[in-house]
């Protein structure tokens, strides 16, 4: 049997992704400044660099544990994320599908729109990790009215249909 024919680039890449996945509850606090110095350049909503950014960013950014360092840690990117999905679409253009899977929380969302998943996998993980720290009260219709976008249900009114947007190409 040929060595390089026992792990398909599949496998290795599933393989690095577990590994991370692993590993980044170890990253030192300082870490999560370094990811965003390093990737924000790539959030560009004009570009289909900002989907590999999101994915980076979900694959590598810690939520484990951030009780008593919240300054370093998510407090850093949760406001700018959370703006950046107010202000676009479910389904950006500038957002190919199927970018990346691996992801523990990803199954659950729809895998039509990965800006969707990464970051809702995101916040996901940063809340099962951090029960009752984070008050999400304020993001919660947010939150809500993604999820029931995209389950793309016909939204009628006197024979109107109310739930198609209107988009413009720039």
């Amino acid at each position: 049997m040929n060595p390089s024919s026992a792990f398909s680039s599949s496998s290795l890449e599933s393989t690095l992704r577990q590994l991370v996945r692993c590993s980044r509850d170890y990253f030192p606090a300082e870490a999560t400044a370094e990811m965003l110095d390093e990737w924000r350049p790539l959030l560009c909503p004009f570009d289909v660099t900002m989907g590999k950014a999101m994915a980076y960013f979900e694959m590598f950014l810690p939520t484990l544990d951030v009780s008593g360092r919240a300054e370093t840690t998510y407090k850093l990117w949760f406001g700018e994320f959370m703006s950046f999905w107010e202000a676009c679409l479910n389904a950006p253009p500038w957002e190919p599908v199927g970018l990346a899977n691996g992801s523990e929380y990803l199954d659950r969302f729809p895998s039509y729109c990965p800006f969707f998943q990464h970051l809702m996998a995101l916040y996901a993980r940063l809340a099962d990790h951090n029960i009752g720290e984070i008050d999400w009260e304020p993001y919660t219709p947010t939150f809500f009215t993604r999820i029931q976008k995209n389950f793309n249900l016909p939204v009628m009114y006197k024979n109107t249909n109310v739930g198609e947007c209107e988009c413009a190409d720039i």
